[in-house]
């Protein structure tokens, strides 16, 4: 093969591929199973994509070049193939160096060694793979992997991969001219058959350590359970047979669009509790936002959300009741206004609360209710200490038995004490942003307030497989 433009080429493919390989260390340091599995599906995606990209090489662009070369030595004998394939596609070629490095810093820098701390990327993944609702499908939601980009968005990763290669694959299918004649090439498809199943939540640069943006993952996550479950469908069924179509804009396709936005909004709200309506104010703050064909305003948005947190229906009564005041003063403050065509906002918003009662979907008011009946966090531990199993000298190993805390307990803590606080993550956030919210906070501020709640998420994973431990020791007595 011509030195000066194919192997080039092939020794960056391999670099690459070696270098992912190299990568695995960093992925095995990560402390949770299920983090670095996403990861590894990742990894095998990226290698997929690169070794099409050599296939792409070889049987589309060197081959296109032999043809071509074949034709222009019986005019001229003394052109070589290294001429042909500079002529003809020497641009694609540089195309295909750009396309590798964009698949391996994807999965690099963005994917595997993303700022997105691990424990944010735990706390979303256990979101979707605990996610329940009245008559759930059976069928699994794919694994997420994270990535750092423009704007918060979901995609399918082989989906996304493809679409990096999708000029060369078209390539593949495209004759190539030899004098008058065309030469159809073998077509080369995109793997999917080998590309494992897996999902992508992009996040904005400066998001991963801030707090205010977080809950804008789980909007993104509930998109990828709905893709997998339909839930939205579901609702417009239900919707339909209540209501009847309800035009939010005069173009009947974007009344659709807008209605799952708007769900979604609603769904991650019953979810995440009241911090994802600050979440979503906030989100003002750092990127432009326009109304379009896609997305309803985002004054109708926030006049949704501002309904829920009024709405007695929500089940957001109990310790963590005192933030609601917090997020409804936020939306407040962001002088929301009536959307236009304010009657079918809100008899949307009465079907979908029905439908999220009917559906058991609010979950978050499962998460309190919990909380506050379990008394003491770690019962089940103490009591297994007290066992003949265990020997007392041991009580030291007892790592966390933190009783239930109220709302102030935990921001004194967090905010005043800075003391790691062993709590569901969802209530955690609430309480936290409902903090964010009330007063401002430095930069230092900000960023010791990040590391106490990712070390409160180790804290709480740990605690539950203390918890498991022990119940599964209980078990076999």
């Amino acid at each position: 093969m011509p030195e000066g433009t194919v192997q080039p080429l092939e020794r960056r493919i391999s670099s690459l591929l070696e270098e992912i390989a190299a990568a695995s260390s960093i992925r095995d340091k990560i402390a949770y199973p299920s983090v670095r599995q996403a990861l590894e599906l990742a990894e095998n995606n990226s290698i997929e994509s690169l070794r099409l990209m050599a296939t792409l090489v070889y049987d589309v662009i060197i081959w296109g070049a032999r043809q071509k070369n074949e034709y222009e030595v019986k005019i001229d004998s003394t052109k070589t193939l290294e001429e042909t394939i500079r002529d003809w596609s020497s641009g694609t070629l540089n195309d295909c160096y750009q396309i590798c490095d964009g698949i391996f810093s994807d999965y690099f820098s963005s994917e595997l060694n993303s700022s997105l701390p691990a424990e944010i990327y735990l706390w979303i993944d256990d979101f979707v793979h605990g996610f329940k609702y009245k008559g759930s499908k059976k069928q699994d939601i794919p694994q997420v992997v994270f990535h750092q980009s423009t704007q918060y968005i979901n995609s399918k990763h082989s989906d996304s991969l493809a679409t990096k290669v999708d000029t060369l694959i078209e390539l593949s299918n495209t004759p190539v001219l030899v004098g008058v004649q065309e030469v159809k090439p073998k077509p080369v498809p995109f793997p999917f058959d080998k590309m494992k199943n897996l999902y992508i939540v992009s996040f904005i640069p400066g998001g991963a350590r801030n707090p205010a943006l977080w809950p804008i993952l789980m909007h993104e996550a509930l998109h990828i359970i709905d893709k997998q479950w339909q839930l939205v469908s579901e609702l417009e069924e239900f919707i339909n047979s209540s209501e009847g179509f309800l035009p939010l804009d005069k173009e009947p396709s974007n009344t659709l669009k807008w209605t799952k936005e708007i769900a979604i909004d609603m769904l991650t709200l019953g979810s995440a509790g009241p911090m994802f309506a600050y979440s979503l104010a906030e989100y003002l703050d750092y990127l432009p936002y326009i109304a379009n064909a896609d997305y309803p305003s985002m004054d109708a948005r926030l006049y949704i959300l501002r309904k829920f947190l009024e709405d007695p229906r929500n089940h957001l009564q109990g310790s963590i009741d005192d933030s609601r005041q917090f997020f409804l003063r936020a939306l407040i403050r962001k002088k929301i206004k009536e959307p236009s065509n304010r009657v079918n906002f809100d008899k949307l918003y009465d079907l979908i609360m029905r439908w999220m009662v009917n559906s058991k979907l609010l979950h978050f008011s499962s998460i309190l209710e919990n909380y506050h009946n379990s008394q003491t966090s770690n019962t089940a531990i103490r009591t297994m200490f007290n066992s003949d199993r265990i020997s007392p000298q041991n009580i030291d190993l007892v790592p966390f038995a933190d009783p239930v805390y109220s709302y102030e307990d935990m921001v004194r803590m967090l905010f005043i004490d800075k003391i790691p606080v062993a709590i569901h993550p969802t209530i955690l956030m609430n309480v936290a942003l409902s903090q964010m919210e009330a007063k401002e906070l430095g930069y230092k501020e900000l960023d010791v307030l990040v590391d106490l709640l990712i070390k409160s998420i180790e804290k709480w994973k740990i605690r539950e497989k203390w918890s498991a431990a022990v119940e599964e020791l209980r078990s076999s007595e």
